[in-house]
């Protein structure tokens, strides 16, 4: 392990991390090296930056580097020059300053987006020409944002939504499995949808899926495990694997059914049929539903009050709530297994290739 920082280096020792604050342009609040306490005042604004200053952080152990953007918010007074600028990590959500981070040589996402400001973590699935769905590149880097957000002691909450007005997500991309066998390469070479799964139900922060549109199948399933669901009026709510050839027989189902009863998960998945907002509210399926061009403003507002509770509580109560249906993470582990030899089975393959070329599928042969 590094030896401790001395006194007048830029590294700060904090919490058996090392951090390194490299200066930017102007002189930027600094915490005394030894008990990561106290700060240097700015002597003047970042170019570009209308009274604030920039901060870049170098975590030496993860090889990430962060930039802070530090401004006043509009109507808090203007900063001055003379007075120190807050630590990053010891800003008050109502202190009057506004905090942007921007996480610099993060892996390059192509899939998804992946945003934070302030205490809260936006990851946002990016194929809406494919109404969001889902292909192995995917799944990977949205475990890659979830771990991001999870390891960032600045994130208190993420946010987990869809690009564009149409879809949320719609599950695993069929297409792509009708054209290849597969849901395509990732650099693991494996479809890791199980362990995406697992680090929305670890991570010890809430996530709130903002459900923007069709979340059906297993873009479905995403949302129901998220630790709650907020939906604009325009969002769509249901299950299509036997229409297409698929099925989670584990926290699609099981869990599914823990949130909105036994009778009413096995019409969703038996009849494949289609909700709105509404209905999602009626059945206990989300928490709330607000005007689509309002739902990302509820949903950073939502996250923005974890900000104030304790996060060593939010921590155990997440867990306590999970105990309750951990076992289920067996059965989903046996489902995923049996779901990739059906997928390849001749029953599988119809369902693919009946929705990629738009005909209602032929699954009479299969009848036993």
């Amino acid at each position: 392990m590094a030896d401790k920082p001395t006194s007048g280096t830029d590294t700060a020792y904090r919490t058996g991390e090392y951090e390194t604050w490299e200066r930017a342009p102007v002189t930027i609040p600094q915490p005394d090296p030894g008990t990561g306490r106290g700060q240097r005042r700015a002597r003047k604004p970042a170019a570009g930056l209308a009274g604030g200053v920039r901060i870049h952080l170098h975590n030496p152990y993860t090889g990430t580097r962060h930039e802070w953007r530090i401004s006043k918010r509009a109507g808090c007074g203007g900063h001055t020059g003379r007075r120190p600028e807050p630590h990053p990590q010891r800003m008050h959500p109502h202190s009057g300053y506004q905090l942007r981070k921007e996480v610099v040589g993060m892996p390059a996402f192509e899939d998804i987006l992946y945003d934070v400001e302030e205490s809260t973590a936006v990851i946002t699935i990016n194929r809406p020409d494919r109404y969001n769905a889902f292909r192995a590149r995917t799944v990977e880097e949205l475990i890659k944002a979830f771990r991001l957000a999870w390891a960032d002691r600045q994130v208190r909450a993420v946010i987990l939504t869809g690009a564009g007005e149409k879809a949320f997500c719609t599950g695993g991309d069929v297409k792509q499995r009708a054209e290849t066998g597969d849901y395509g390469p990732s650099e693991s070479g494996l479809f890791e949808i199980g362990a995406l799964h697992r680090v929305i139900r670890d991570i010890p922060k809430p996530v709130l899926a903002a459900v923007n549109g069709a979340a059906v199948g297993g873009g479905h399933v995403l949302h129901v495990l998220c630790d709650v669901s907020l939906a604009s009026d325009t969002a769509r709510f249901g299950q299509a694997g036997p229409k297409v050839g698929s099925f989670d027989a584990g926290f699609g189902s099981a869990y599914l059914a823990r949130v909105v009863g036994e009778k009413k998960a096995r019409e969703m998945w038996f009849w494949c049929r289609i909700y709105g907002a509404d209905e999602a509210l009626a059945m206990g399926l989300v928490n709330k539903v607000v005007p689509a061009d309002l739902l990302l403003t509820e949903a950073r507002a939502w996250a923005a009050e974890i900000a104030e509770k304790s996060p060593t509580a939010i921590r155990f109560l997440k867990q306590s709530f999970n105990a309750d249906t951990d076992h289920q993470a067996g059965l989903s582990n046996l489902a995923l297994s049996a779901l990739d030899l059906f997928t390849a089975s001749p029953e599988g393959l119809e369902g693919a290739a009946a929705f990629a070329e738009k005909r209602p599928p032929d699954f009479n042969r299969h009848s036993r």
